[in-house]
């Protein structure tokens, strides 16, 4: 399971999940992508029906086979938010969430949840206990140093230690340092 995270909004959290989720799913892994944003509202995929998802399904309002969607990729299901609800870090911390991932676990390869923010919510931290590693999306010339430290310093505290950092929009310019891939010939 793959938590996908980021420190603010606008880093690329949700672009990397559907980019990752396709992936497998194109791998012929069975695959599910979980908007768990429940603050938002963004479709990450259009369902057609935004009356039902996760929030719907963790508040007890529908069963788990209403809120999943087939992708158009093969292989691909996902599971929209659903409407915003009053109380969505009381809906990610119930039992409900314990028993949609245990259920999960059992039909799906690979399953990736896109979280909120860290530094702006903490609903992210209550998902981290689920994954087998937290992928914490950080972008080029926008992400705020100080503030990525901070989340840094947050996740070490809570004693988070399955995090990978990717960075996100990074463009190789000829000043940049690094090592290149090219072929030789005499």
């Amino acid at each position: 399971m793959l938590l996908i995270t980021s420190t603010v909004s606008g880093e690329g959290k949700t672009f990397n999940a559907l980019n990752i989720s396709s992936s497998y799913a194109g791998l012929g892994h069975k695959t599910i992508l979980v908007n768990c944003d429940m603050r938002k509202g963004t479709k990450i995929i259009d369902t057609g029906n935004t009356k039902i998802g996760l929030s719907t399904y963790l508040a007890g309002k529908n069963d788990l086979k209403d809120i999943i969607h087939k992708g158009e990729m093969e292989n691909l299901h996902y599971i929209p938010a659903g409407p915003i609800p009053p109380n969505p870090m009381e809906l990610i911390a119930s039992l409900k969430t314990n028993e949609l991932m245990k259920n999960l676990k059992e039909n799906y390869d690979c399953i990736v949840l896109d979280g909120t923010p860290l530094a702006q919510v903490t609903d992210s931290f209550s998902l981290v206990q689920f994954a087998d590693v937290c992928l914490l999306v950080s972008r080029y010339k926008y992400t705020n140093k100080k503030v990525l430290k901070l989340v840094l310093k947050d996740l070490k505290q809570k004693e988070v230690d399955n995090v990978a950092i990717m960075l996100n929009g990074n463009r190789i310019l000829n000043e940049q340092y690094g090592y290149g891939y090219g072929y030789y010939t005499k």
